[in-house]
C-alpha cells in the first residue's frame, strides 16, 4: 500500500483507499459465510509514516450522524473523558421507542411512503448492475461561498434562507444531470433522494447514536428542466423539505416508523428509497456528512488530529454521492459514483470544475 506521503501528495484520492485493504468488511456484500452483522467495527491499517482508521456502522442500527456520535464517544473514552448526562441518556435509550408511532389503527401507503415500498423483483433485476466509478472532488471554502451567493441571487420570493449544504447539493445534482443529459431523453424525470437527520423534527436528542434518518424526495423536474433551472430554484426546493412551516419530515418519519412496525415482512419496506432506479443511471442519492466533526477527533493516540477524512472506495451504485466532513479550513469533499462516460463528462464540464477540483 502507498505511504502516507504518497497518499498526501495525491490529495488522498479514493483510488488509494480501497475498502478491501483498509476495512474489515465490504459495504455491500460483507464477508463470505458470515452469520452476524456487527453493529460497529474499527480497523487500524498501519502504513509507512502513518495509519488509517476505518470505522464501520451497521446501517440498520445507525445512520451517518449516529456513527459520527459513536466515533465521538469512542474518542472521548480513549482520552479518558467522562460522557455527559445527555450522552449517557441518549446512548442508552431503547431504539424501539425513539420515534413515536402514528395513532392510526391502520396505516395506508400514502404518497409520503411512495418511495419506501420495495419494488417487486423483475427479470432485469437478475442482471448484473453496471459498475460505477468513484471520484473524489474538492470544494474549497471560496467555491462554497460562491455557490451560496449564486443560489441566493435566484431564490424565489417565498424562500428566505438556504444553507451552504442546500446550494452544494443542488449544484452537484444539477451537474450530474448535465453530464447524463446527452444519453437521456429530455423528458426523463430527474429524481433526487437526499438524506435528512430527523432528530430535531421528532424530539430526539442530537446525541442519539442510532438510526434517525429519512430521505426527502425531489421529483418535480425533468432532466432538461433541472439543467436549465437557476441554482436558487433547486436549492429552495431542497430547503422547503427541511424548513419549519413547509417540511413534512416529522410526519413522514413517524409514518415510515409506523409502517416498519406494522409490516410483518420487513423486506417489503425500504428505508433508503427502494423505488428509486439507481441501477438505471438516472436517479441520484446524496448523503451529507459535512456537519460531522470528524476532524476534531484524535482518539488519544498522541498523533494529532486527522489530516484527511475520506469515504473508502467500494462497489457503489451509479448516482450515489457523499458530502464528506468539512475540513477546518472550510473545504468540503464530495465523493461521486457514476458510469465511466458520465464521470468523464463531469470532469470535462468547465462550469463544474470552475468550482471543484478533481482529486480522484
Amino acid at each position: 500500500m502507498s505511504s502516507l506521503e504518497d497518499i498526501r501528495q495525491a490529495g488522498y484520492p479514493m483510488d488509494r483507499l480501497d475498502e478491501d485493504m483498509v476495512a474489515p468488511r465490504r459495504t455491500s456484500s460483507g464477508c463470505p459465510g458470515e452469520t452476524t452483522a456487527e453493529v460497529f467495527q474499527l480497523q487500524v491499517t498501519i502504513i509507512e509514516d502513518g495509519l488509517i482508521l476505518t470505522f464501520l456502522g451497521q446501517h440498520q442500527c445507525m445512520d451517518g450522524v449516529g456513527q459520527g456520535q459513536v466515533m465521538h464517544l469512542l474518542s472521548k473514552a480513549c482520552r479518558g473523558e467522562a460522557f455527559t448526562a445527555d450522552e449517557l441518556r441518549s446512548g442508552n435509550r431503547d431504539p424501539a421507542d425513539a420515534i413515536p408511532l402514528l395513532d392510526e389503527n391502520n396505516l395506508t401507503t400514502g404518497p409520503e411512503l411512495r418511495y419506501n415500498m420495495a419494488k417487486p423483483l423483475s427479470a432485469s433485476d437478475a442482471k448484473p448492475r453496471a459498475a460505477g466509478v468513484w471520484c473524489h472532488f474538492s470544494f474549497p471554502l471560496d467555491s462554497l461561498r460562491t455557490l451560496k451567493q449564486t443560489a441566493e441571487q435566484a431564490l424565489p420570493a417565498t424562500t428566505q434562507f438556504i444553507s451552504t449544504d442546500d446550494a452544494l447539493t443542488a449544484f452537484v445534482w444539477q451537474s450530474i444531470m448535465r453530464a447524463r443529459l446527452p444519453r437521456l431523453p429530455e423528458d426523463s424525470p430527474a429524481l433526487l433522494a437526499r438524506s435528512a437527520d430527523i432528530r430535531k423534527h421528532v424530539g430526539i436528542s442530537a446525541t442519539h447514536p442510532g438510526f434517525a434518518q429519512c430521505m426527502t424526495y425531489h421529483d418535480q423536474f425533468t432532466a432538461q428542466e433541472l439543467v436549465d433551472s437557476p441554482l436558487g430554484a433547486i436549492a429552495a426546493d431542497l430547503r422547503a423539505a427541511l424548513a419549519p412551516g413547509t417540511s413534512t419530515l416529522a410526519h413522514d418519519a413517524r409514518a415510515l416508523a409506523t409502517l416498519v412496525a406494522r409490516t410483518p415482512d420487513k423486506s417489503a419496506v425500504s428505508l433508503l428509497g427502494g423505488a428509486f432506479d439507481m441501477a438505471g443511471g438516472r436517479d441520484v442519492m446524496i448523503n451529507s456528512w459535512a456537519g460531522q466533526g470528524a476532524y476534531g477527533l484524535d482518539f488519544g493516540l498522541g498523533l494529532g488530529l486527522p489530516e484527511a477524512v475520506r469515504r473508502p472506495r467500494f462497489d457503489g451504485f451509479q448516482g450515489l454521492v457523499y458530502l464528506l466532513p468539512k475540513r477546518p479550513d472550510g473545504e468540503v469533499g464530495v465523493a461521486v459514483c457514476l458510469s465511466g462516460e458520465d464521470l468523464q463528462r463531469l470532469k470535462d464540464d468547465g462550469e463544474f470544475t470552475r468550482l471543484a477540483t478533481v482529486v480522484g
